[in-house]
């Protein structure tokens, strides 16, 4: 009988740990205490400083985003004030309603947005994204737990690979250059662009047979080669977003990527997707960026936040001087599909 995905508890506790201090660090614009060593005794108030406010933002950004109004347990969350308690009331709402998560934007592109998905289609993804890296023994996460890609990477991925959660390991509390010493064969390493660039600094070489994947954001060339360097057996780089989940991959920076086999071009029209459902039939999303012949993901980083070419466009050409403009980064050369 396979384990629903919020068991073992350690799972489930990960994720609203995750959850918690995300929401903690956003409201007291600072950071909080590693949330992976919390343990079920973790006093929301007095071990954490929480108070009424937070309290409150807190419990409804996890109400919405394990959908606890559907069992109607949410409230218990104001009234209950250990992780523990809280790892108790989600798994009792996953119990009665399982079949959606709500996953949010990082806020960097604009305001933070709720975006809702089917467990169905996000198994449907990592069922392919299993195919992608056979063979791997355990994963080592430099992403958290509740935002979709780690999500997706640290939470469903490793039952598809056959993966115990145990066998899962969080990156987070030490630096990249522990992977010099750390890692093993087979292993995938779940990161970002700047964990990467960091290992290219700092891990002079890797194990045979260790395969990284990178999203979030583009990873430069240059990163992605001196990678190469070190020994990484393959970088997977993943295309997506929070409202769209996976969209495409590429094994090389020297490749272009592919799009999953539930997605393609809306034949119709270019700006917009069509996703193949588990269930049968296709539902329509626009795409995050434009896709251009002989361009790829079209966002960067500036000065630590992401930002949409797509976006830059739509402001540069409001400008009375601007007829139309185009943003195409040159670095990225090469189309997915």
């Amino acid at each position: 009988m396979t384990l629903p995905w919020w068991e073992p508890r350690a799972v489930l506790r990960g994720f609203v740990a995750d959850l918690l201090a995300d929401e903690l660090a956003r409201m007291r614009r600072a950071a909080v205490p590693h949330a992976r060593l919390w343990t079920d005794a973790t006093r929301l108030e007095a071990d954490l400083g929480v108070d009424s406010l937070e309290l409150m933002t807190a419990a409804a950004a996890l109400a919405e985003a394990l959908h606890l109004h559907a069992s109607g347990i949410e409230d218990y969350l104001l009234a209950r004030r250990t992780l523990g308690d809280w790892v108790d009331i989600a798994r009792a709402g996953l119990e009665r309603y399982s079949e959606c998560l709500t996953f949010r934007t990082s806020g960097s592109t604009g305001l933070p947005k709720p975006c809702l998905h089917p467990l169905a289609t996000l198994r449907q993804e990592t069922a392919h994204l299993a195919t992608l890296f056979p063979g791997r023994r355990r994963i080592l996460a430099a992403v958290p737990g509740h935002h979709i890609y780690g999500f997706l990477f640290t939470v469903l991925l490793p039952r598809e690979l056959g993966v115990f959660s145990d066998a899962v390991q969080d990156l987070r509390g030490s630096t990249p250059a522990w992977l010099a010493r750390g890692a093993q064969p087979g292993d995938l390493v779940v990161a970002h662009p700047e964990f990467w660039r960091a290992v290219a600094r700092t891990v002079p070489a890797l194990p045979p047979d260790v395969v990284g994947v990178t999203s979030t954001a583009p990873c430069p060339d240059e990163v992605a080669l001196q990678l190469q360097g070190t020994g990484l057996s393959r970088l997977v780089q993943v295309y997506g977003a929070s409202e769209t989940a996976g969209i495409g991959a590429r094994d090389s920076h020297e490749a272009p990527y592919a799009f999953f086999p539930h997605w393609r071009v809306d034949p119709q029209n270019p700006h917009w997707l069509l996703r193949t459902l588990p269930q049968g039939g296709e539902q329509a999303a626009a795409l995050p960026d434009a896709l251009v012949p002989g361009a790829t993901a079209c966002s960067a980083w500036a000065r630590g936040t992401t930002t949409r070419c797509r976006s830059v466009a739509s402001m540069c050409s409001r400008r009375a001087c601007a007829r139309c403009c185009a943003a195409i980064p040159p670095c990225w050369t090469r189309r997915c599909g």
